[in-house]
Order: C-alpha cells, then structure tokens, then sequence
C-alpha cells in the first residue's frame, strides 16, 4: 500500500483552500450583481485549471491540481460526496403536498414541458453526429441529451420565484409543482440511463431498471413512512441540530450506497432519501437551513470548482454546438411549457412567464453533463456546451419572467384597497379565521362572501401566504368580482401564516381579483411585498387607526412601485 507522504497532505491542503477559497469568493460576488453563486464557483475552476492557470503556469498547475495520482483521486471523492449531499437537499425541497394538491397542472405542464425538449434533444444526437461524437453509443447518448434538455432545475426556479416575489402566488405554485413533475420524472429517466451507461454486456439490463422503478416506489411510499416516523424520535432522543443533521446524513449515504449497488449513481439514492423526508412536519426549518447552508457554503463549491478543472473551455468551446443547444433546448422547452399553461386556463402573459420559468435548467442540468462526461457518453466539446446551456438560461430566466408579466397600466394597491376594508384589531391566531374575520367586513351578499372565504381558505392550505418581516398575501381568483379587491388587516399579537422567516403575520393583505384577469394579482402582491419589506414601513402600517392612515401607505407604495417601473 502507497502511503501519503508529508508533501502530498501539505499540497492537498494548499489546493483545497485555494479552490474553496476562489470559489467563495467569486460566488459572493455573482450574487451581490443578481447572477447565481454557481456562475462564480465555475468560473473559479476555470480560472485553476487548464484554460486559464495551466497556460500561464503549467508545471505549478500540474502539482497542485493534478489530473492522476492521490490527489486527483481524493478531489473526485470530495466532489462526489458533495454532489450526493447537494441531490439531498435539492430533494428535500420537492415538495409532494404541493405536488399532489397541483395534480392537474402539474402534470399537464410537466409533460407539455418535457415532450418537445425530450423528442429535440433525442433528434439533435442524428441529425448531428460529428458534434455529438457518440462513439457507437448513439442510442445512450441520445436518450441522455432527450433527459438533459427536458428537466428543469427547481432550486434555481425556487429561487427567481423568489426573488421575484411570485412564490406564494398562483402562477408560483403552478411552476413549483410543475418543475418537481420534472425534477422526480426526469431524474427517474435519467436513472435508466445511468443503467444503460454502465452496462457492458450489450443487453438491455432489465434487473437495474426494476430495482430502480423498485427503489423509488419504496422511497415514496414505505420508506417514507419510516423516515417521517423515525424524525420526531430522533428529535426527542438526540441533542438537536447535531442528532437530527447525523440521522439525515447517514440516511442519505445509505440510500446512496444502495443506489450504486443497484448499479446507477448514488445521487439518485440521496435524492430519493431527500424527496423523502422533504415534506416532514416534524423536521425544524432551521435545522434544513444549517444543513443547507454547510453543504451548499463548503461542500457544493468544491465540486463546481473542480468541474473547471477537467475541461479546457477555451480549446472545447464549439460555436455551432453552443447554438444548437441553446435554441432547440430553449424554444422546445418555453413552447412546450406554453402549451400546457394555456391548456390550463392561464392568460397570454403568465404562460410566456411560466415558459420563461420552466427554461431555467442550471444545476441540474450540469450535475447530468458531468456524470455523462465521465462516462464518456459525451465529449468535453458537448459538455461545455451543456454547461453554457444551463449558465445562460439561470441568468436569463428571471428577468425574462419579468418582463413578460409587465403591463402598460398597473394595478393600484391603494384603488384596489378603495374597494375593500380596514380591520384594525384582527384578534384570532388561525389563518381561517383571520381570512373569515377580514371578508365578513365586504359590504357584498352573504352569499358571495362564503365563497370567497372559502377560497381563499383552500388557497392557503394548497401553500401558505406568508412572506417576511411580519407580512402575509392570502389571496383567491373568482368570478363573482370584477375589479381587483384588496383588504388590509392588522393583527397585534400576530397570525400564524408559516412566514418565510419563521415569523408571524401582523399585516395581513387579502386580495380577491377577478378570475379573467390573473396579471392584477401578481402585481399586488409584487407592489406590497416590495413596500412593506421595510421595516420602518411595516412600523407605520401597525399604527394606523383607520382606512384614511392605510390609504396614505398604500399611495406612497403605488408611488414607489411606479418609480422603480
């Protein structure tokens, strides 16, 4: 056995904290400028590896990120566990409920998004044989470009939508819903085609796609009946975060370990183990948020780092492959994805959106190209290609999702709040009451009243509206208005609308739109997310007495909201 010797640990550790270290920093200063940290990270083992460090300095480069030996071999488990533990906390954030509660349009859209981008990515692989390059695996290869262009990437979705402030609408929910169809479907194909990539014997290998059909019907049913009974046992038993973070990482290992037994990639095991124990009512926010935050902060980095570190961008980059790639894997994608929103009802401006939303691929879709890339069912010139693919349509989505939600005139929050009502003392802690106690005050028929309660009330058990900083949106789409209604509640001691920072609601805005016009919604949302984000607005909001002091904020918002178009 070789031992490691005093030199080579002294190189490893240098090497380590370089590549975290510019992959932090690179990361941090994507996101100050609104691009995803991954960009950063990438770009930072661009910078370390043959395309930029090996041409100034090749001999320096070769010894502290060598492409042989111990340490190449000790960076590539780093970056495996990595990968693995970043698949289980983009699990844990599919979540079923949402899914199951959004059946229809999530299955709709899901496969209206996946069919044109599977069926162009298949045809690109024979049209184009030269540029795929498939050394007589054409069928793998093409199936595996049909599952890289169809997917979406949810944590990058999840975040525009946050960002954006659309995660809590109904055009949020439907893309959420919509992209965990794809995240579980195409993360199912693409096991089968981990299978196909590895089998050498010439068969199709029959025992590997059962035992992963097998496998994830046990995760999703069984198995996940297990893990959410055995959480809250652990929680009482063992000290907290540390019990509860070792249980979930020992689990995702296993799965993990199971999944390369089976004989496809352990990220599909974590995946599973994550999608799992995503929903889990017992599982604390704050303990997802440490895990996130050590696995995406060190982890993640590592490995998007050393992905640079394989290819040589500049000598790989193939104009024509990048075009390819980016067109039919866009225009599929957004015209597919279009198609099932307008199957589903929704107006012109929230299907461009939700086209524009379903194309962010980022992530997910690099995660596929490099385990593609190390079997060699693609070569590096696709890979990069891939990789430019996913950057630009992260970068891309969210302002193009903007733009295609803008309209000439906008909806005013404090015309809208002419329509409705003031509660000042909002006493009663359940959302189902807060929504009654606020629609009860509408000068409508009773009749009409009901329905809207109950609208809203199966809105927000569908996903809760609370945002931050102490503000909810509960809100519902119905026939019976013809102009956008808004009410504002205040609520001293604070309702309990599952806020995004674990806070309760003190200023509650219920807003009732008419069902032909989906757009005035989002804008309502949008202009009081963005105007209450203060904290200084939020302290005048609770001192209002009457409707003429909330009329008085809610002009300065439309104010502001128009300065800021």
């Amino acid at each position: 056995m070789q031992e490691i010797t005093h030199h080579q640990i002294m190189i490893f550790f240098f090497s380590l904290a370089i590549l975290i270290g510019l992959a932090r920093i690179f990361g941090e200063l994507c996101k100050k400028i609104g691009q995803p940290s991954i960009l950063g990270e990438i770009a930072a083992g661009i910078i370390l590896g043959p395309t930029v460090f090996a041409y100034i300095a090749p001999d320096l480069q070769a010894t502290l990120f060598p492409s042989s030996g111990p340490l190449y071999v000790t960076f590539e488990f780093i970056g495996m566990l990595a990968i693995t533990l970043f698949m289980l906390i983009a699990g844990m954030e599919v979540d079923l409920k949402c899914l199951k509660k959004q059946a229809k349009p999530a299955t709709v859209v899901g496969i209206s998004s996946m069919i044109l981008p599977f069926a162009g990515g298949f045809a690109l692989v024979y049209l184009f044989p030269k540029t795929f390059d498939t050394q007589e695996k054409t069928f793998v290869t093409a199936l595996f470009m049909a599952t890289a262009l169809a997917i979406s990437a949810l944590p990058v979705i999840t975040k525009i939508l946050m960002d954006l402030k659309l995660i809590k609408t109904d055009l949020g929910v439907t893309i959420i819903a919509a992209a965990i169809f794809n995240d579980l479907t195409g993360w199912m194909i693409f096991a089968i085609v981990l299978s196909l990539m590895s089998d050498t014997s010439g068969g199709f290998p029959w025992g590997t796609i059962v035992g992963i059909v097998a496998a994830g019907a046990f995760m999703l049913t069984i198995g996940r009946k297990i893990v959410l009974a055995l959480i809250p046992r652990v929680q009482a038993h063992a000290s907290w975060p540390g019990g509860v973070m070792g249980f979930i990482l020992t689990g995702a290992l296993l799965a993990a370990a199971v999944a390369e037994w089976i004989g496809v990639h352990g990220i599909f095991g974590s995946f599973l183990f994550g999608v799992a124990l995503g929903d889990s009512p017992h599982l604390r926010h704050q303990t997802e948020e440490y895990m996130e935050k050590f696995i995406s902060f060190i982890l993640t980095p590592i490995f998007f780092a050393t992905i640079g570190l394989k290819v040589n961008f500049l000598t790989h980059f193939d104009l024509f492959a990048v075009v390819i790639l980016l067109v039919v894997g866009s225009i599929t994608k957004i015209v597919g994805s279009y198609v099932g929103a307008k199957i589903c009802g929704m107006s012109q401006r929230e299907s461009m959106a939700l086209g524009w939303g379903m194309n962010a691929r980022g992530v997910m879709e690099i995660i596929l190209a490099i385990i593609a890339l190390e079997a060699k069912v693609i070569n590096d010139t696709v890979f990069v290609a891939i990789v430019i693919l996913a950057l630009f349509t992260s970068m891309t989505s969210g302002a193009l999702m903007k733009i295609s939600l803008k309209r000439r005139s906008k909806t005013s929050a404090l015309t809208s709040f002419g329509r409705g009502a003031f509660v000042a003392d909002l006493k009663h802690p359940a959302p189902a009451h807060v929504i009654k106690d606020m629609v009860l005050q509408l000068n409508i028929d009773h009749e009409v009243q009901a329905d809207i309660i109950q609208s809203t009330i199966s809105r927000e058990q569908l996903m809760s509206t609370g945002l931050e900083k102490g503000l909810a949106v509960p809100h519902c789409r119905t026939d019976l208005v013809k102009k956008p209604i808004l009410l504002i509640g205040l609520h001293e001691s604070g309702a309990d609308f599952d806020c995004f920072d674990d806070g309760k609601a003190h200023v509650i805005a219920l807003i009732i739109t008419p069902l032909s016009d989906p757009e005035s919604q989002l804008e309502l949302i949008s202009v009081l997310a963005s105007h209450f984000s203060s904290k200084e607005e939020m302290v005048k909001a609770m001192t209002c007495k009457s409707k003429v002091d909330m009329q008085a904020i809610l002009n300065a918002a439309d104010e502001m909201s128009e300065k800021h178009s």
